[in-house]
């Protein structure tokens, strides 16, 4: 299946509250996407992999992905991925990001 495919699949899981099995397959969406160069869903896989970290309380981890997902958003023009996260970090986590 396609990435795209594969990144509704994770935010359906994430959002039934399955976050073990919506971690795992973020965390394999983004190396896919690393892997063969597909940036363009490489922020969302991030940002679902971070939510899904912060509700297994990986506060850290998900912290870090937060930070990847926000950077990347900001590097590649993803104007409304970039608020989903912005607005996700600061309810999850108190991250303020300022940029």
């Amino acid at each position: 299946s396609s990435a795209a495919s594969d990144v509704y699949k994770r935010q359906a899981l994430d959002l039934c509250g399955r976050y073990e099995d919506g971690m795992k397959l973020a965390k394999e969406g983004r190396d896919a996407c690393i892997q063969y160069g597909h940036y363009q869903t490489l922020p969302g896989c991030l940002e679902i992999y971070a939510e899904c970290c912060h509700f297994l309380g990986m506060d850290d981890e998900s912290t870090e992905a937060y930070y990847q997902a926000y950077y990347l958003c900001k590097l590649i023009g993803r104007k409304e991925d970039l608020e989903i996260t912005r607005n996700e970090a600061k309810k999850y986590l108190n991250i303020d990001f300022k940029h």
